[in-house]
């Protein structure tokens, strides 16, 4: 055609040019047809969540090339030409753009709920032309061309949606132990690193939020409360819809609990380190919608049980473990050897080793690595504490803190104080020591204490005849005899009465050999029901204790030896060796000798010379290597001892006389209590002048007992004296005159004088009783509160008292004269009643010895008690302190009560300090006994 053109432009120029007109229009045409614009094509489809409700709601499909869509009768017509399935059910509306479009937008319905990773397939089927309803056709006026069929489907675009997030439990590591779970919830799989919780993912932070995956509005941080560290999670759920974050054993623990669960509004976390698993996808998770957190949490702080002692190793009688138990398991890794001692009675600690086996359960076993210092199987026998200075803390499975009872170890617990628990005992009670003792001081060994490791019940059964002395060491003779069992009730230890007294005169064993052996069955049984029948080592566990006292066996010169030279050696000899042994003398002074304590004999050796005439020495003190005091003297030995000198001037000792003769009262006087009667005496001493003292004292049966009236008086003939408070017709005055050290003279008066107390009489109240002595009816005596009270018939005497109503009297018998001592000066208040009176006052508690007055010794119990102000038994626990508060004289302030009034007492605390005690309204013993 070109050719042509070029032939018309050569014949004609203005058919040329109508020409090249025509032939440019035909070529426009041609070519116009030839490039026209391809039918569309649907090239991809991506889904998302508009409403960011969990569910899919809409498709954006995207075309090639750019189309447009025939819609005449308006998007509300439907979208007939496309269809929708897999995942997806309709499509509701189409958003599609003006010509020249490559997409378009659909909304769609009947998508799988709470799931974003539905991707449906979008299919277009072709319809006849463009001029067709909905018809996607290309954008090319002059050529349109219809859309193909072929179909799409949808890749996941919708963002993940939090669904939930569920407190809970789970079953973690350890077998059948519930840990503390949150569990989050998707509308899809998704992607995240499963393992230990980091900075990332999982870790609980003090602001509340698990990092990488949500926040919480209260609890764990959020609240202030709880705090974490990093690794103390578990994270799992990777390319799965549910994450879970167990709260497991990784070292770490809770700092403090919290009331307050993690919980409230929940928001979601978008973060790269935890997306959608889609392929191709690495979509966050959608953080504008929140929950509310549901579920259950554990702040639950595990709590001691209990903490038991053993005598594991042994047994012998020595605590070397604690099994501790727990409300509930903890943590192998909160307990570290460092950490952990057990302290014993003695105040030494003990390191040692836990259990080693990884059980992570509630009971925890710790062994000391060497035995207690002290025999003792009680429940008071050691202290277990765990200090976490090594910053191990002891937590449960759940991170929970121990909550120890006191909180006594520090704000953040995890440890055990002293004060945390109380310790059971879990040991066998053990033979502790045998003291041998000499009961009938004779120097002879007659007793074998036997003590034990703790107090035994009176289910146990233990007699003389279960025990044997293989070897009696240095007691020839001595041996165990025939017994019943010795134990009927709680005991800590029981006195043996042996069957054969030793023959030897020795209080010490020395010669190491002594052994005891059980001979036939027997158990100790303490109080927790622990048992144990076995004697066990005497090497280092049931060991031998002096509990014999020095007695003195014989002396030279001996009592009363004559023409004793004046070099001549003194000597004492002992049962035993001594440590301490002081003395008096008379004749001489004590610095006039040398003394030296070799083997069991005692040598006083003259500086220079004795001087002539009479001597006399005393042993004061004498105490053996345990302690034990003198005990007395035994054979031909007496104590003081007395010899003659020979004098200078002549080879013949000088003898001294005394006389004393008492003058009054020296019989028929008759006495009245309370007045004063002067005490009158004479005496002579001839070749002395040593007898400068007095005793003083009254007898009323005849001369079997004595009742002191003072001692050590000057020896001046008179002494004022106050009769005391009885009734008594046979009164004899003793008068004794000493040199301080023995008695060299005495009398008595000579015939008896009598005494009489004043009667205080009640008046009759004008009702009458019955007599319980006579059984006849007798006038009821008026009385008060306040009265002291006696019956003709009973020498009791009673205090009248109100009960614990406040008004209803009541009498308290005195259980001794002292003890009525401790609250008068005499018996001059008391008032006499009726016998038919008392049974009209309940009888009550005995009357105990008044506070601030004296110190109490219960006959059996080695402890010296003052009586606090409200009546309790307070222990003195030391002579040196008892000395610093009461004075040097402090004993004559003790009086004895008999056990059976112990119970009857209330214990306060000891006495360890020196406290500020009035003493002046103190009574001594003799002043109470008077």
């Amino acid at each position: 055609m070109l050719e042509s053109i070029a032939s018309l432009r050569q014949v004609k120029p203005l058919a040329y040019v109508f020409a090249a007109i025509a032939a440019a229009f035909v070529f426009l045409l041609m070519t116009s047809s030839a490039l026209a614009a391809p039918a569309p094509v649907i090239t991809g489809a991506v889904t998302s969540d508009a409403n960011h409700d969990g569910t899919v709601d809409t498709i954006t499909v995207s075309f090639s090339p750019n189309a447009q869509i025939n819609d005449t009768l308006g998007a509300a017509n439907g979208l007939d030409s496309i269809t929708i399935d897999g995942g997806c059910t309709g499509i509701v509306n189409g958003n599609y753009a003006s010509p020249g479009t490559a997409t378009l937008v659909l909304t769609v319905s009947g998508c799988v709920g709470s799931n974003t990773s539905v991707t449906p397939t979008v299919t277009y089927t072709a319809v006849a032309d463009c001029a067709t309803e909905f018809a996607i056709c290309n954008t090319d006026a002059s050529a349109q061309l219809v859309g193909l069929t072929p179909n799409a489907t949808a890749t996941d675009g919708a963002a993940p949606i939090l669904l939930s997030a569920v407190l809970g439990s789970a079953t973690g590591s350890v077998s059948g132990v519930l840990l503390n779970r949150l569990t989050f919830t998707y509308t899809e799989n998704m992607t995240v690193n499963n393992g230990p919780s980091s900075a990332n993912v999982g870790a609980l932070t003090t602001a509340g939020t698990v990092t990488g995956l949500a926040t919480f509005s209260t609890g764990n941080g959020a609240d202030g409360a709880v705090v974490q560290n990093p690794s103390m999670n578990t994270v799992a759920g990777n390319t799965t819809a549910i994450i879970t974050v167990d709260f497991v054993d990784g070292g770490d623990f809770f700092a403090s609990a919290s009331a307050t669960a993690p919980g409230g509004t929940v928001t979601p976390i978008s973060t790269n380190f935890v997306t959608q698993s889609a392929a191709g996808s690495d979509r966050q998770v959608y953080a504008g919608t929140t929950v509310t957190a549901s579920g259950d949490w554990d702040l639950v702080k595990p709590t001691i049980s209990s903490i038991t002692l053993a005598d594991n190793a042994g047994p012998n009688g020595r605590i070397d473990r604690a099994t501790i138990v727990f409300s509930h398991p903890v943590r192998d890794a909160g307990f570290a050897n460092a950490d952990a001692l057990l302290t014993d009675s003695a105040l030494t600690t003990h390191a040692g080793t836990w259990d080693g086996a990884a059980n992570n359960d509630a009971t925890k076993i710790f062994d000391v690595a060497s035995d207690n210092a002290v025999i003792d199987t009680s429940a008071t026998a050691a202290q277990f504490t765990y200090t976490n200075t090594s910053g191990s803390f002891i937590t449960d499975l759940a991170g929970n803190l121990l909550d120890s009872a006191g909180d006594a170890c520090d704000v953040t617990d995890g440890c055990i104080a002293a004060a945390d628990s109380v310790e059971v005992d879990g040991a066998k009670p053990q033979i502790k020591t045998f003291t041998y003792e000499d009961t009938d001081l004779d120097g002879k060994i007659d007793h074998i204490l036997l003590t034990f490791s703790e107090s035994v019940v009176g289910g146990s059964v233990l007699g003389a005849s279960d025990l044997t002395l293989t070897n009696v060491g240095d007691f020839t003779s001595l041996a165990f005899g025939a017994g019943a069992d010795l134990i009927s009730s709680t005991v800590a230890f029981v006195d043996v009465t042996m069957g054969t007294e030793a023959s030897a005169v020795d209080t010490k064993e020395n010669s190491t050999n002594i052994a005891i052996s059980s001979q036939t069955a027997f158990s100790l049984v303490d109080s927790t029901g622990n048992t144990n029948n076995t004697l066990g080592a005497q090497a280092g566990n049931a060991t031998f204790v002096d509990g014999a006292k020095p007695i003195l066996v014989s002396t030279s010169p001996v009592n009363a030896a004559v023409s004793v030279s004046k070099t001549a050696v003194v000597t004492l000899t002992f049962s035993e060796i001594l440590t301490t042994m002081t003395f008096s003398v008379v004749g001489q002074a004590v610095a006039d000798y040398t003394k030296s304590l070799t083997a069991a004999a005692v040598t006083l050796t003259p500086v220079g010379a004795m001087a002539g005439g009479y001597h006399a020495i005393t042993v004061a003190t004498a105490v053996d290597a345990i302690g034990n005091t003198y005990g007395g003297v035994t054979g031909a030995a007496v104590n003081p001892f007395t010899f003659t000198v020979i004098s200078s001037s002549s080879t013949e000792p000088t003898v001294a006389s005394y006389t004393m003769l008492v003058t009054a009262p020296n019989g028929g006087e008759a006495l009245v209590d309370g007045t004063t009667k002067n005490i009158t005496w004479s005496s002579s001493q001839t070749n002395s002048s040593a007898m400068n003292n007095v005793n003083i004292s009254y007898t009323t049966d005849g001369g079997v007992t004595y009742h002191a009236i003072a001692n050590n008086e000057t020896n001046d003939g008179t002494y004022s004296w106050t009769v005391p408070s009885i009734d008594a017709g046979q009164v004899f005055i003793k008068v004794v005159g000493t040199d301080l050290v023995i008695e060299l003279a005495s009398d008595s008066s000579d015939t008896a004088f009598s005494i009489a107390t004043t009667v205080i009489t009640a008046p009759a109240s004008g009702t009458t009783g019955v007599s319980p002595v006579t059984g006849l009816t007798e006038d009821i005596s008026v009385v008060a509160f306040g009265n002291y009270i006696k019956s003709p018939f009973y020498d009791t005497v009673y205090y009248v008292d109100y009960a614990t109503d406040g008004s209803t009297l009541i009498r308290r018998p005195f259980n001794d004269h002292q003890t009525f001592m401790t609250y008068q000066a005499n018996f001059n208040s008391v008032i006499t009643v009726t016998d038919a009176t008392l049974p009209t006052l309940s009888l009550s508690t005995p009357m105990m010895p008044r506070p601030g007055v004296v110190l109490v010794k219960i006959t059996t119990v080695n402890k010296v008690y003052a009586i606090g102000t409200s009546g309790e038994l307070r222990w003195v626990t030391s002579e040196e302190l008892a000395s610093s508060i009461y004075g040097s004289n402090w004993s004559n302030y003790v009086i004895d009560i008999p056990d059976t009034l112990y119970p009857s007492f209330t214990h306060g605390t000891d006495i360890v300090t020196d406290e500020n005690i009035d003493v002046s309204g103190m009574k001594t013993r003799a002043e109470v006994n008077s």
